[in-house]
């Protein structure tokens, strides 16, 4: 192995001076070594896959993890078994205030595991490694050779099965800018903000060029306990505000599940091409690029297209949820607060507190994101489940007070290609309706 001189150290923290503020900021990092007895090495691809326990950590933002191609690679994804950690989660931690070494305890990432990091910048590696090192980390080791492992198709690379789903402010900006970004394969596309009418009006204070405003109203309501309204009521509406099914739509929102509603609503009409902003008007935001203040109108079309039938499977109705319970790979996760599932905390419109007998509490959205709001893997929400007994293989049926909070997670199992997912439309508020439906109340098991 080669070992870390000061020369060499030099060299990364000049190429990580050199980096743009835009591409994450740039690392705060220091040539001292904290311990001595800790011996930093460089891991070749020969000692990477003989394994030997290594915890990997990807330091890259998570459209690239997922699947999405860098610069001079000839594939994209990451490597088995590794750990999405993008280095803006540094900053993220330390502007709100949260422990870095509990908050990594929480993704399983240990003073007693031997820690190999990779990246796309060097100088952003061994700013972990520092940080890693003055908690308490005694193994950690750098993986310098990411491109010669994508290039050589004889190793395994990971690509999440519809990783393409997930884009960032760089992919959109070239898409409205004609530049063709990666799998885009069309000719055609919308970009709409979905919105509810409590953040309806900051469309007019900045959006995405061209992007339309669509309030969730159009698809939901109380009269239909804020489940879908009818698939001819849906087509009818995408169509006003010119969406198709060949038509590739981008979607964003200015909360953690409004986008993620509007995309599994899409799926579920037979658009085939619906992509997400990971992180919401915020990641815009953040980014370099523009925003714009007109008032984009519809473009109505008038064919939609598809199959003239919504995707099966992805909707289960109330009278179907008793049944698949005595499945016990049928696994109901309701994402909501543990106040709200166990009946101590009472949310309006719901007379009869608590939550559908036999379901599993599955975390609320917040344990979907990331501290900068973008979306947790589809490896750690994997890892997530395995710790409430959801197994590969388990058909997972997602269900929240009023739908929209459970097409997060949902969606994050879609772009993983987990095999047998849906939703229970309408949730919790539609199920207390019903007096004849069972409740339970109490707090999750293991809580």
């Amino acid at each position: 192995m080669k070992k870390f001189f000061f020369a060499a150290i030099t060299l990364i923290l000049l190429s990580a001076c050199a980096k743009s503020d835009t591409e994450q900021g740039t690392p705060d990092i220091t040539p001292e070594i904290s311990s001595p007895a800790v011996s930093e090495t460089i891991i070749s691809i020969d000692e990477l896959k003989q394994g030997s326990g290594y915890l990997l950590l990807d330091l890259r933002e998570s459209t690239l993890f997922n699947g999405f191609m860098q610069e001079g690679f000839d594939r994209g994804g990451h490597l088995k078994g590794a750990i999405n950690f993008p280095y803006s989660t540094l900053k993220d931690l330390n502007g709100q205030g949260i422990d870095l070494l509990e908050y990594l305890k929480g993704m399983g990432v240990t003073p007693d595991k031997k820690i190999v990091i990779y990246s796309n910048d060097n100088g952003k590696s061994f700013d972990l490694s520092r940080k890693l090192i003055d908690l308490g980390f005694e193994d950690v080791k750098f993986f310098e050779g990411l491109a010669d492992w994508a290039n050589d198709t004889s190793l395994e690379l990971i690509k999440y099965p519809n990783y393409q789903a997930i884009v960032n402010p760089t992919w959109i900006n070239k898409l409205i800018n004609d530049e063709k970004p990666e799998s885009y394969n069309n000719s055609d596309y919308i970009v709409l903000e979905a919105c509810t009418d409590e953040n309806a009006s900051l469309y007019e204070e900045g959006h995405i060029p061209g992007a339309i405003s669509f309030n969730l109203n159009n698809i939901e309501s109380e009269a239909t306990a804020f489940g879908l309204n009818p698939y001819d009521a849906i087509i009818e509406t995408l169509l006003e505000y010119g969406v198709t099914a060949d038509k590739t739509v981008v979607v964003y929102s200015r909360d953690d599940s409004s986008a993620a509603r509007l995309v599994f609503t899409l799926l579920w009409a037979g658009v085939k091409d619906a992509r997400f902003l990971d992180g919401g008007y915020a990641a815009w935001e953040q980014s370099i690029y523009d925003k714009d203040t007109t008032i984009n109108g519809n473009v109505p079309e008038t064919n939609f297209g598809g199959g003239g039938a919504p995707k099966e499977g992805l909707i289960i109705g109330a009278g179907d949820i008793a049944t698949n319970l005595q499945d016990p790979t049928f696994k109901l996760l309701s994402i909501r607060g543990q106040g709200e599932y166990s009946a101590s905390v009472v949310e309006p419109l719901i007379s009869r507190p608590g939550e559908i007998s036999g379901a599993i509490w599955g975390y609320d959205t917040a344990g979907y994101l990331n501290p900068n709001g973008t979306l947790k893997s589809f490896g750690e929400v994997k890892e997530m489940w395995s710790d409430i007994g959801i197994e590969e293989g388990d058909r997972l049926c997602f269900s929240s007070t009023f739908s929209d909070q459970a097409c997060l997670p949902w969606f994050i199992a879609y772009v993983g290609g987990w095999g047998n997912i849906s939703l229970f439309d309408g949730g919790y508020y539609s199920w207390q309706l019903d007096s004849s439906r069972p409740v339970q109340t109490g707090q999750p098991a293991g809580q």
